[in-house]
């Protein structure tokens, strides 16, 4: 499709379309398996992008403290991959893809990441808590049992019913959310339209 195409004969005309692809979307562990990462999320290399590992990514949060991997360093990577396996834990590469054999494509530049996992079971999860600890433990602006009302009787409509989020936790001194992607990206919407009069 990226060299030849595809022709299409309308009207006694022939066209010929074009295609490439652009960009992989997907859940973490299927990109993983797609790119020939290896797919574990803890230990060094774990991001397709960088050089991020899981002490890195607890000490820096800007992106400019991160290595930015490029065409060249992944691909000398393979080639010393190929030449002995055992460097698998080093580089976190099972395998290369066939999809960098495309003419527009390599993983370096792919840009997408798992929403469901990435922010609304990760950061997105995680930003609601400081929120909340915010306004009810500190601001006190309402309390954590008006909270969990709101959230057990707004109307979320015959859509999202099934998506409705579960009661905030209070472990210690610190709020949690702590539901399933679908959940928290529902409450996320929906937490401005709570009544809290």
């Amino acid at each position: 499709m990226e060299t030849k195409g595809l022709k299409i004969v309308f009207d006694d005309t022939t066209h010929t379309y074009f295609a490439s692809l652009a960009q992989v979307l997907g859940d973490n562990l299927g990109i993983r398996q797609i790119f020939g990462i290896k797919a574990c999320f803890i230990g060094e290399n774990i991001c397709h992008l960088c050089n991020a590992s899981t002490n890195l990514i607890q000490k820096f949060h800007h992106e400019s403290d991160f290595i930015r991997k490029t065409k060249k360093s992944y691909d000398n990577r393979i080639k010393t991959l190929n030449a002995d396996p055992n460097n698998v834990k080093l580089f976190g590469l099972n395998t290369g893809t066939i999809l960098n054999d495309l003419n527009y494509f390599h993983i370096t530049s792919n840009h997408m990441f798992d929403l469901a996992h990435d922010i609304w079971e990760g950061i997105g999860r995680l930003e609601i808590n400081l929120l909340l600890e915010q306004l009810i433990k500190i601001e006190k602006l309402f309390s954590l049992d008006l909270l969990n009302d709101r959230i057990h009787m707004f109307n979320y409509g015959q859509v999202e019913k099934r998506n409705k989020p579960n009661s905030i936790l209070s472990e210690g001194s610190s709020l949690r959310v702590k539901d399933k992607a679908i959940n928290t990206y529902c409450l996320f919407r929906f937490l401005p339209c709570f009544n809290w009069r």
